[in-house]
């Protein structure tokens, strides 16, 4: 069994105990870890260099999700080594990293609330970029949360998620009021799951069309 797994947010502890899982049960697969910083002099990334020190076909990459031309860069540069046959298909990109901030609003170098890039704008582009490169039975996995859902009530936050008519305040948000922030932190969050979740909808009911394969999985995560 072959093939490349990219999984992003490498280094944070639900990843460390699936990469843990990965190269005990299918010790076969190639390993693209990624992170945002990937020198050693990084704890969490010292811990991922560590687990995987055992696992030749495995790499540490940096990939800074706050930074779009990185993702592009990224993603360009892996899927030639695809085709040039440096790696294997890609059978599964597990979109794991995530952000949020409840205390204020924080912008990425692209001007973009970093909330709604990271957790879904960069791994927007990094599928559609990375799709052509999938083996035909490959999976993509996106973590999802209950702070998605529009008509249910949260018991961490009141303010609901919803897709604003004017979609440019997905990632330029009005500012939070004052006494507000939380809610505003959990209210973006829940944005961009809701914007995780209608993208693979919409991209699986896309595939299917076009019978390319049936590969999107949602795990949800509840907190």
């Amino acid at each position: 069994m072959t093939g490349t797994i990219i999984i992003t947010g490498a280094n944070g502890s639900l990843a460390l105990a699936y990469i843990s899982h990965l190269i005990k049960i299918h010790p076969s697969y190639t390993i693209l870890a990624t992170v945002r910083d990937a020198s050693p002099s990084d704890p969490n990334t010292a811990q991922l260099s560590s687990l995987l020190s055992s696992h030749p076909k495995s790499s540490i990459e940096a990939l800074d999700l706050c930074i779009l031309s990185n993702v592009r860069g990224f993603s360009e540069n892996t899927a030639k080594r695809v085709a040039t046959g440096e790696i294997p298909p890609i059978k599964a990109i597990i979109c794991n990293a995530f952000t949020m901030s409840v205390s204020e609003q924080v912008y990425t170098p692209d001007g973009f609330e970093r909330t709604f890039q990271v957790n879904h704008l960069s791994h927007f582009v990094l599928v559609l970029k990375l799709i052509g490169r999938m083996a035909s039975d490959g999976r993509i996995v996106m973590l999802g949360s209950d702070t998605h859902y529009t008509t249910r009530s949260h018991p961490l936050f009141r303010q609901r998620p919803g897709i604003p008519e004017d979609t440019e305040l997905l990632v330029k948000p009005l500012p939070d009021k004052k006494g507000k922030e939380y809610d505003g932190g959990f209210h973006r969050y829940g944005n961009s799951k809701l914007a995780n979740i209608m993208f693979m909808h919409d991209l699986n009911a896309k595939l299917e069309k076009v019978s390319l394969c049936h590969c999107l999985n949602i795990i949800k995560l509840t907190y």
